[in-house]
């Protein structure tokens, strides 16, 4: 009897489901944070582009905590993953799963909360996806469709894609167990495995979407 080919590993871009209004509550106080107004550390690459394990994604101290303000009047009821700019505002249970099926892969700052009425608001996290891959490690450039390699400045590449994600090809081999992540050189997407995908489903999760990246034919 013939054996089966294994199946190739699934990889898929990961983020809170797009939607056209907004959620329940607002950033308050991003502009007393720090001083640069940016809820990032900076700058980006204190040590030089690519050189870890200082990054532009980590998460600095703030001088207070983030402040979600909630109204009604600001759009539809809020998720467990709610997208700002690349970062994730999570509730508890999100970030309980997070940590759970890939601990080490987020950062966490716990937000104040409250209502326009003033009453306490539900509990949320600033969470942001700390581990970085590097493309010029886990990008199959030969299986890889509609992207292009650009050597910047600095001699590193990067990787624009025409169409979104679907068509880059990761190398497995290199990923390695990494369930949550993101590829330097593709911007501030993030990425997970079948693994992380399965457990989100199992775990009832609302607000995420996942799209299949590594296709041939779209």
């Amino acid at each position: 009897m013939r054996r089966r080919k294994p199946k190739a590993p699934q990889y898929y871009e990961f983020d809170a489901a797009l939607n056209v209004r907004p959620p329940f509550f607002k950033l308050a106080n991003k502009e007393r944070l720090q001083a640069c107004g940016s809820l990032l550390a900076e700058p980006g690459w204190p040590d030089g582009y690519a050189r870890l394990p200082r990054h532009p994604w980590r998460l600095p101290d703030y001088r207070e905590p983030p402040l979600l303000l909630f109204d009604k009047k600001f759009g539809r009821p809020a998720r467990d993953v709610e997208n700002f700019g690349g970062l994730w505002f999570v509730t508890s249970a999100m970030k309980a799963f997070l940590e759970r099926v890939d601990p080490g892969a987020c950062e966490f700052r716990k937000c104040d909360t409250e209502w326009t009425s003033g009453e306490a608001g539900p509990e949320y996290w600033l969470c942001s996806v700390t581990r970085l891959l590097f493309g010029w490690d886990v990008i199959d450039l030969e299986k890889s469709r509609k992207m292009t390699v650009v050597i910047e400045p600095d001699g590193f590449p990067s990787y624009p894609v025409t169409g979104g994600y679907p068509f880059i090809h990761l190398k497995s081999d290199a990923v390695g167990s990494a369930h949550l992540f993101r590829i330097v050189g593709l911007g501030q997407a993030i990425f997970c495995d079948q693994t992380l995908k399965d457990a989100y489903k199992e775990a009832g999760i609302k607000g995420g979407d996942f799209l299949k990246i590594g296709v041939d034919h779209w």
